[in-house]
């Protein structure tokens, strides 16, 4: 069974919005798969601008939580994401919950890949005594 967790690397802030000060911007984050040994993991690395602050609901940058920070970066790429469909996309519109599971999707189709691997690397042996 594979283990997901999303991690901030870090936040972007603007000293100051209007009234409000230390207002989040740009979310970085990663997003970690790992299937049992070390060896079968996998992480995928990105960030998001997040919405506008609003004043009735401004969390103050020292009260943000990871909870609250991987909502609003699952939100804001499912925005972007329903942002660049026309009305001729077919399908529904994406969800933070859809992105997230095509995040998790990716992830486990690496990990696969390095369990069963379809392409190897290598030279032939024969080269060895080259």
């Amino acid at each position: 069974m594979t283990d997901y967790a999303f991690k901030v690397e870090t936040i972007e802030r603007r000293v100051a919005v209007g009234d409000l000060a230390d207002v989040a911007t740009i979310i970085h984050y990663r997003m970690l798969a790992q299937d049992g040994a070390p060896e079968f993991s996998a992480d995928g690395y990105g960030a998001v601008q997040i919405g506008d602050p609003s004043a009735d609901s401004f969390t103050a940058f020292d009260d943000l939580t990871v909870a609250q920070c991987k909502a609003w970066t699952f939100e804001a790429l499912a925005a972007n994401a329903n942002a660049s469909r026309n009305e001729d996309s077919e399908g529904d519109p994406a969800t933070a919950a859809s992105i997230e599971a095509e995040m998790q999707a990716a992830l486990q189709k690496q990990i696969d890949e390095k369990k069963n691997p379809t392409v190897l690397p290598g030279v032939p042996a024969s080269w060895a005594a080259e």
